[in-house]
């Protein structure tokens, strides 16, 4: 049975994905059922976003909020510590996989040149 995930168990794992790239990342608790995350960059920026069912949302000093549709598009977004950290664990796993299947192929392989006769032989 496929359960939808609440929004405090997304913000945990949001955390527990993309604190690689962060000095800290705290996940409270808000208003109506919005979480908010404490995120204090490799830069030393302290920002305050809101995960809702719209997104992440940075809330800044003055007021303004700016919304995006992924944690990982405001977090390279807002630090290019981040971002570069992030390309390089894409890079890490892509290659992980490529060196998996170069793996799994096995080394033998049969073509039309390696005729089998009828009877076996």
């Amino acid at each position: 049975m496929d359960e939808e995930l609440s929004l405090r168990e997304e913000a945990d794992i949001l955390a527990r994905e993309n604190g690689f790239g962060l000095k800290s990342i705290v996940v409270k608790d808000a208003a109506q059922g919005d979480i908010l995350f404490i995120i204090e960059t490799m830069e030393g920026k302290t920002i305050t976003a809101r995960l809702s069912q719209s997104g992440v949302t940075v809330l800044e000093s003055d007021g303004s909020e700016t919304t995006y549709e992924t944690m990982e598009a405001m977090l390279m977004t807002i630090s290019p510590y981040f971002q570069e950290e992030f390309h390089k664990q894409l890079f890490s796993r892509l290659t992980e996989v490529l060196n998996y299947e170069g793996d799994y192929s096995g080394g033998e392989h049969c073509d039309e040149s390696d005729d089998v006769s009828e009877d076996g032989a």
